[in-house]
C-alpha cells in the first residue's frame, strides 16, 4: 500500500504530514509554577513559541520536563522535539510502507532503502 501516484510524489505526502501537525491544535499540558495545568489550545506551528514565552523554556541550559506525569530532564534545544515526540504524538508515516517514525529524519532515512514492505 503506498500514499501516493504518479501526480502526487512521496515527497509531496511528507510535507501533507508535517503541513497536518502545523495546523492541528493541542492542548498545553505544562503545569505552571504553581502546579495547575496550562490547558491553552495551541496550533503546532505556535508550540514552540509558546513553550519558550509563556512557559519560560530556553533560559537554563537544562530543565525538566513539566509535562503531565513526566518529568525528564532535558537540555534546551531538544525541550520541543521532546514535546512533539513524547506528547504531542507526532508520527512520520513511510509513504511507501506506512511504518511509523517519531522524527522525520529517520523515516527518511528508512525510506531511502524502503521497498514498499517494511
Amino acid at each position: 500500500m503506498s500514499l501516493y501516484n504518479e501526480n502526487f510524489g512521496e515527497d509531496d505526502s511528507c510535507d501533507l504530514v508535517g503541513y497536518g501537525f502545523d495546523i492541528k491544535y493541542y492542548v498545553c499540558h505544562w503545569r505552571t509554577d504553581n502546579g495547575m495545568r496550562c490547558n491553552t489550545q495551541i496550533q503546532g506551528r505556535e508550540y514552540a513559541t509558546h513553550i519558550r514565552t509563556v512557559h519560560g523554556v530556553g533560559r537554563d541550559k537544562r530543565l525538566e520536563c513539566r509535562w503531565d506525569n513526566c518529568g525528564e530532564s532535558l537540555k534546551k534545544d531538544c525541550v520541543v522535539r521532546h514535546l512533539q515526540e513524547r506528547h504531542l504524538l507526532y508520527r512520520w508515516p513511510c509513504p511507501r510502507c506506512l511504518l511509523s517514525f517519531t522524527r522525520r529524519s529517520n523515516m527518511n532515512t528508512h525510506r531511502a532503502d524502503c521497498n514498499g514492505t517494511g
